[in-house]
């Protein structure tokens, strides 16, 4: 009699409640799984191979690949931003080549944006800008295509 109003529920097995899923973060590496860093890895190598067809072969006046390199080097500086962060908040101190990979993100991002706006006219730094990194990234899927990766950082 003087209980409070409940929902009629039939009788049903005990079911976990997941209400709960939407609030959880799933950690970054459960997301990052090695399976799908091969597949970024790859698709992105395959990109370069496209791009680099397309220019080379200049079926397109699109600045496709400066724009390649300006992201490229983007992300390289926003890498490289997040371990200056840990260090000053840490307190330790960065060695030459933790200034030298930024330096040259940052002067390809300065000549990719001079070379999309029109002030340099040959794509020749983008070529080797290009080229760098293009190698460095067949070196890093092959390097992935060899080895389990449990982490990146």
């Amino acid at each position: 009699p003087d209980q409070p109003d409940q929902p009629d529920q039939p009788d049903q097995p005990d079911q976990p409640d997941h209400s709960d899923r939407l609030d959880r973060q799933i950690p970054f590496h459960q997301i990052m799984s090695d399976f799908y860093i091969k597949i970024l890895v790859v698709a992105t190598l395959l990109a370069h191979l496209v791009i680099g067809v397309t220019v080379g072969r200049r079926t397109t006046t699109l600045p496709l690949l400066p724009a390649l390199n300006l992201i490229v080097a983007l992300a390289v500086l926003g890498y490289w931003v997040q371990r200056w962060i840990a260090a000053a908040i840490h307190g330790y101190k960065l060695n030459m080549m933790d200034q030298l990979f930024p330096l040259y993100a940052l002067v390809v991002c300065v000549v990719s944006v001079m070379t999309i706006a029109g002030r340099i006219s040959t794509l020749i730094p983008a070529w080797v800008a290009f080229g760098i990194h293009a190698l460095v990234l067949a070196a890093f899927t092959l390097f992935m295509m060899t080895f389990k990766m449990n982490r990146l950082i």
